[in-house]
């Protein structure tokens, strides 16, 4: 009987397909050798992290085997078994630890109490009954709320659209002659039917979306310049993968967002990051780096398995949430009110989006900003570095600020200009230093503000 099983499986084992389907097999495991073989040395992975964190070491995978003794790095690695710390936490990170070996823990910010509800306790008999002469009252027809007030051409129209809270946003040649029309522009706003109630619902949504501005200060475990090594890693992996811009974008917010209600230690810090790299991924790009490849990078601290654990934990925490509006939302739009030569155009644009990148990594400066304030500051002083008129009525009109509303950012994002060459995570100012980009990260910046 066994010989006979033998030489089925033999038989079975030559069909054509199954030998395609080995040749195969064995290509693609001489393929994953090779990049291993050519790739291993330069990946961007993330080195040491210390409670200090003021410079991010990249050590090569063959420097990180040969550590030394009793040394570990901060995302886990040690002489002996790299992957050994990550493997022990693999099964604990999710579940529900003890105070001291907890991964996450949940920040719960008090209610505010209503001032009425101190004085008076609400309870179902305090509440009257209704008079019964109101239960019978019949409620108006929705036809007569919507015609009052109205010509008789517009009842007889199947559909009227009432367009008066749109008067302040409105931009015509008889009432503000001197303010340019933007709207018919590429982009997102490129319907200009529906521009200005598209950046109204924007405005609305950054509000509603914004992580918590001081959240650093419930965190027990990490601090600022440990998010801004991770922040600066993750823009050398989005340009190693030629990411979309919003994709870094929109990572940023969910880790901000992730950490203004976990309290998370530091080894996990990188996992976070991955996690919520992968997530933007698939949200925004059209071929979104595999799961493998996120292992890859993280020089295999962590696992596949732990890697989509951790999405799934991210996706709940910021309840799906995923489609939120970021700095590069409001970029675009405002530099559209820019008035400039076009020749000045792609420099002025560039050194626009090297300033709101600036923003990603100073979490403990920017944070307290919405996004919105964050583009309209970084069109200004882009404007005024290159020494061209930093403010025009459709730069006011179109963003909804006056240059005194922007003068505490504009503070702050001279000082991040300005201090740019001495930081130690440089990944942002390097990115913008090829000509791609003007190489505008080498300018200076101006030593005068705009006045208001």
């Amino acid at each position: 009987m066994s010989l006979a099983i033998g030489e089925n499986f033999r038989i079975t084992n030559n069909f054509p397909e199954n030998e395609e389907r080995n040749v195969l097999k064995k290509a693609k495991m001489e393929d994953g050798r090779a990049r291993t073989t050519q790739q291993g040395q330069n990946r961007t992975v993330l080195g040491t992290i210390t409670n200090n964190a003021a410079v991010r070491i990249q050590p090569p995978r063959a420097a990180k085997q040969a550590g030394l003794a009793n040394s570990s790095y901060g995302f886990g690695a040690t002489k002996n078994d790299e992957n050994a710390f990550s493997r022990a936490q693999q099964k604990t990170a999710f579940s529900i630890p003890t105070t001291a070996q907890q991964s996450f823990s949940i920040h719960v910010d008090p209610e505010p109490v209503l001032a009425s509800a101190q004085s008076t306790a609400f309870s179902s008999s305090a509440v009257p009954e209704l008079n019964p002469a109101l239960t019978s009252l019949s409620r108006p027809a929705l036809t007569n709320v919507f015609v009052a007030n109205r010509t008789a051409a517009e009842v007889d129209s199947p559909m009227v659209i009432d367009s008066s809270d749109d008067e302040d946003f409105e931009c015509t040649s008889e009432t503000t002659p001197e303010i340019r029309d933007i709207d018919t522009d590429s982009g997102i706003f490129y319907v200009s039917e529906y521009a200005s109630e598209i950046f109204q619902y924007l405005k609305q949504a950054e509000i509603k979306h914004r992580p918590k501005p001081h959240y650093m200060k419930k965190q027990v475990d990490i601090n600022h310049s440990m998010r801004s090594i991770l922040v600066d890693w993750l823009v050398e992996v989005a340009e190693e993968y030629k990411l979309l811009p919003q994709t870094l974008y929109l990572t940023v917010n969910y880790i901000d967002r992730f950490l203004s209600v976990m309290s998370v230690r530091r080894e996990k810090l990188q996992l976070v990051g991955t996690a919520c790299m992968l997530i933007a991924s698939k949200f925004e790009e059209i071929y979104p780096p595999e799961v493998s490849e996120f292992v890859y990078i993280t020089d295999d601290t962590y696992p596949a398995k732990q890697v989509l654990k951790m999405e799934s934990l991210v996706l709940k925490t910021l309840n799906f949430d995923v489609s939120v509006p970021t700095i590069l939302n409001f970029l675009e739009r405002f530099l559209k009110a820019v008035e400039c030569n076009d020749s000045d155009r792609p420099k002025v644009e560039a050194l626009a989006k090297y300033l709101c990148e600036l923003t990603l990594v100073d979490g403990e400066a920017f944070l307290k900003y919405f996004p919105s304030t964050i583009a309209a500051t970084s069109v200004v002083l882009a404007l005024h570095t290159l020494g061209l008129p930093s403010w025009n009525p459709t730069l006011c009109h179109y963003t909804g600020f006056q240059l005194l509303d922007l003068q505490p950012c504009l503070h702050d994002l001279h000082r991040t200009f300005s201090l740019a060459p001495k930081h130690a995570q440089k990944a942002v100012r390097e990115k913008y230093q090829s000509a791609s980009f003007h190489g505008v990260s080498n300018l200076t910046a101006p030593e005068m503000l705009p006045l208001a």
